[in-house]
């Protein structure tokens, strides 16, 4: 016979990552996960904060990476960016 399965409060384990600035995307994608697998879990608290920690860099590295892209692009879009540059490395 399966092990009883413990409670679990989930608003106790997204309150615990927020304030651990966990990343809201994260929180959902580690939840989608525990449904699709509930059957599974036997302890969700510990799941729950296991799946974070590695689902939360994710997100993190995720979003700098379009951050920067985001800033790089707006640089070279702005022909006044563009003509400031090439006075720089051209030597006026």
């Amino acid at each position: 016979m399966p092990a009883k399965k413990k409670n679990w409060n989930p608003y106790a384990g997204i309150q615990a990552q927020a304030n651990e600035s966990g990343h809201p995307l994260a929180m959902i994608t580690v939840l989608k996960s525990m449904l699709k697998n509930w059957d599974m879990i036997h302890d969700p608290y510990p799941y729950f904060m296991g799946s974070m920690a590695k689902e939360n860099p994710k997100y993190h590295s995720r979003d700098h990476v379009a951050q920067a892209a985001q800033f790089k692009n707006m640089w070279l879009a702005d022909p006044r960016v563009k003509n400031l540059v090439r006075g720089l490395f051209n030597g006026g």
